[in-house]
């Protein structure tokens, strides 16, 4: 008796056939998956643009603090006016602490001696103005001695002549005041803009760099000037927003940007470039509102576009519009109007928002 066994598995003619059946639809499939994939990826920039500044405006109505997005540039040498990154961003406050004075401070026994400082020729490309800024000091004259000598030397000896070990302060100029703030003197309503920040160790003052020389120079009488301990502050220092600590940037899909002007093409009105660092800050106050620079404008235009250079101007979804309404900080994202003569038509009548 002849037992027949069953045949488990495939042919090898069927599993060819299966083998041509797959790679065939893959033939078919996967180009078009990644056309869609490259069709979506401008509306997908545009919404990750809008998600972050509605985020922005909810942060600012939260903690009560001007917040917002900074754009980042690709290259700040290379391709200054092109953004693929954007990070979230808050005001800190302005800072009042100490005073300011156009000399240099040098330590000495019980007081601080303001030196005149010496100013470039005044047509030197260099930058020629600057101030010192101080923080107060103790009037008593141990820790007095504490701060003016403990941070220099190995030991420093208080009045009563005992010995101690020197004491670094950790405050940082560097880290509370940054180039692109703004100070204004004695309360005359002029801001000079920080261009430069030269850290010291307290008691010795930093370096402020400013975008011009000072109106009128502050204790210029003469060369030496005792400082008292006790004097106010005679300054504040207007900072610009700072990243917020714990939020991960926005990174924009590969190839697509935030373009802005003088690119060819770009249509972006209302963002402006920070000179110092090439950043461009879009800010919302604790109402919701847009603020800065940008609240000139009642509509904020940012273009987004894709740089593929298998991509034409023509092709649909390569461009969208993010739009920002200053007066009321609603954020929408509109189609590029190609086709007639104004590109940004459909945003300015509110057609086809939310793509």
């Amino acid at each position: 008796m002849v037992t027949k066994h069953k045949r488990y598995g495939l042919t090898l003619i069927e599993l060819l056939v299966t083998l041509i059946v797959l790679v065939t639809l893959l033939v078919i499939f996967v180009p078009v998956t990644l056309r869609m994939q490259d069709r979506d990826r401008i509306p997908r920039a545009g919404q990750l643009i809008q998600g972050a500044l509605l985020e922005a405006r909810s942060q600012a109505l939260h903690d009560r603090k001007v917040t917002g997005v900074r754009f980042l540039p690709i290259d700040k040498n290379k391709d200054p006016l092109r953004f693929r990154q954007l990070e979230f961003v808050q005001e800190p406050g302005d800072f009042v602490d100490g005073w300011v004075f156009s000399g240099q401070l040098v330590p000495e026994l019980n007081t601080m001696v303001a030196i005149q400082p010496v100013i470039n020729p005044p047509n030197s490309n260099s930058i020629t103005a600057w101030v010192s800024v101080q923080l107060p000091l103790p009037r008593d004259s141990d820790e007095l001695y504490k701060v003016l000598y403990g941070p220099y030397s190995f030991t420093w000896s208080d009045s009563a002549g005992q010995s101690h070990p020197p004491q670094r302060s950790t405050f940082r100029w560097t880290d509370a005041v940054r180039p692109g703030d703004w100070v204004e003197v004695t309360g005359n309503g002029q801001l000079y803009q920080i261009k430069g920040v030269y850290d010291a160790d307290p008691p010795l003052p930093a370096r402020l760099v400013l975008d011009r020389p000072l109106l009128q120079p502050l204790l210029q009488q003469p060369i030496h000037v005792h400082v008292p301990t006790n004097l106010s502050s005679n300054y504040r220092i207007i900072r610009k927003a700072r990243p917020l600590a714990g939020e991960k940037p926005v990174s924009l899909p590969q190839s697509a940007v935030v373009d802005i002007p003088p690119n060819p093409g770009s249509l972006t009105i209302g963002l402006i470039r920070s000179d110092v660092d090439g950043t461009i800050d879009l800010l919302f106050n604790p109402a919701g509102l847009v603020v800065g620079a940008a609240a000139a404008q009642n509509m904020v235009y940012i273009h987004v576009r894709d740089l593929s250079p298998d991509l034409q101007d023509n092709e649909v979804d390569n461009e969208v519009l993010v739009v920002v309404y200053t007066r009321t900080g609603a954020v929408s994202t509109y189609p590029v109007d190609r086709v007639g003569s104004d590109p940004y038509r459909f945003a300015r009548q509110g057609r086809g928002g939310g793509v």
